[in-house]
């Protein structure tokens, strides 16, 4: 997968509109609807430099910030952009950028695009 931008998020429907608004705004990005898939694309992908995700998956399922973790751990310098609730923000302090629900596809693309081109101003 070439793509610069991973979009993780379980919501039908909405890793896709991420995704298509991105690449309206001129970058790579590929949606996934499933945090195992993410990781697996993690260890095989050779360019990806932002992941998107939400902070809630179903059960049984990493939730976003074990996925940013394990993102950063295995690509150190690898950006990420949580999205969830507001209440769920003390969680994902430290883990990447947060922006907190609710948001539409087009304003999650914008902060993306913002990350990639700006860089990530609020993670460690």
């Amino acid at each position: 997968m070439p793509a610069r931008v991973v979009v993780v998020l379980s919501e039908p429907g909405l890793a896709e509109s991420v995704a298509s608004s991105i690449q309206e705004l001129g970058h790579e990005a590929a949606p996934l609807t499933d945090s195992m898939s993410a990781l697996h694309e993690l260890e095989t992908a050779a360019r990806i430099e932002l992941v998107v995700t939400g902070a809630e998956f179903p059960s049984g399922k990493p939730n976003g910030v074990a996925l940013a973790l394990m993102a950063r751990r295995r690509r150190p310098g690898i950006k990420v952009l949580l999205v969830g609730r507001p209440e769920l923000q003390s969680y994902i302090d430290g883990a990447g950028t947060f922006v907190p629900s609710p948001v539409t596809p087009l304003q999650l693309a914008t902060a993306a695009v913002d990350m990639l081109d700006h860089g990530d101003r609020n993670s460690d």
